[in-house]
């Protein structure tokens, strides 16, 4: 199988995302990969999509999938998004940053063959639109993100939000509410206790490792990226409660794989008593780190994409 990719990536061997994960565990696969990298700007995105066009074209590059790898709108470029384009080969969208782009990705999810989508109520709205569509989950990269028993857990309770939560009611931090008033909250309660700090990729995981505690909100009610991520480098996730249709609690059990917070007040006492409870929060760590380990790394997601588009060209 060939496969082309599309992103807004730089596809450096010293850069990790979403795109790049994707592309080396699919030719851990044995499946040809050729890139094309894009900028944010529309001439960027147009360069690239036409170098595509011209390399299947000529012959120089084969072309049996076409992957776009992008949150969001292309702009003018959506119409370039077309099979006749790509020598017929199978359009297929990651849909990134869903929910929150969902409105974007209308005329790209349109013209695809094949989404896939981490958001599970966006899946099932494709479908009712009548699009090919599964459902992703996030997932964690076994490259980047994996424990280190013999690093220190030095810090603990870390988290990379920023501001999140507002002056928000209990309902509120359930649908996602933003604002600062919540890490304000944490921080005042457990002082130097919790780190909210901004990394860079690299330092990212290395601070997950380090963790006892990740604290996480979803800003918009989703399942967020960083809850695999935090559980597959070994700390306990502790994030807020939000809608079961998401399938947040089909993936991860309350108090078994993670801890859930409803309220400001909940959520400070939940992070003071596994502070203080080492067995109690290990045991909740390890079952996460477990659970994600082996069933939501970028292999398992590959497979899952590779059993679908195997069954439709």
């Amino acid at each position: 199988m060939n496969v082309v990719i599309l992103a807004h990536s730089p596809f450096k061997h010293d850069h990790w995302d979403i795109p790049s994960g994707l592309k080396h565990s699919l030719e851990e696969r044995g499946i040809t990969v050729t890139s094309y990298s894009f900028e944010c700007d529309i001439d960027s995105r147009y360069e690239a999509f036409t170098k595509c066009k011209k390399d299947i074209a000529t012959g120089k590059v084969k072309a049996d999938v076409a992957l776009l790898c992008h949150a969001g709108s292309l702009g003018a470029v959506d119409e370039l998004w077309t099979r006749s384009n790509f020598s017929n080969a199978l359009l297929v969208q990651e849909c990134g940053d869903e929910p929150a782009q969902y409105q974007n990705h209308l005329n790209l999810s349109s013209r695809s063959n094949l989404v896939f989508t981490p958001d599970l109520r966006c899946h099932h709205t494709y479908q009712n639109r009548g699009i090919k569509s599964i459902w992703l989950t996030h997932w964690a990269d076994d490259l980047v993100f994996y424990p280190h028993h013999e690093l220190p857990k030095d810090k603990n309770c870390s988290t990379t939000t920023g501001p999140r939560g507002g002056n928000a009611s209990p309902q509120e931090i359930f649908n996602g509410a933003m604002g600062s008033g919540l890490t304000d909250y944490l921080q005042k309660e457990l002082g130097e206790d919790f780190l909210n700090v901004r990394v860079t990729a690299d330092e990212n995981a290395d601070l997950f490792r380090r963790s006892k505690i990740v604290f996480q909100f979803a800003r918009v009610g989703e399942v967020t990226r960083r809850i695999f991520e935090a559980a597959a480098c070994g700390a306990l996730v502790v994030t807020n409660a939000i809608n079961a249709h998401t399938g947040i609690y089909d993936l991860f059990e309350e108090d078994v794989d993670m801890v859930y917070y409803r309220t400001k007040e909940e959520c400070a006492e939940k992070i003071k008593y596994y502070l203080n409870n080492d067995k109690e929060r290990q045991r909740i760590a390890e079952q996460g780190n477990s659970k994600v380990i082996n069933n939501h790394m970028v292999g398992d997601r590959v497979d899952d994409l590779l059993y679908q588009i195997k069954r439709m060209i």
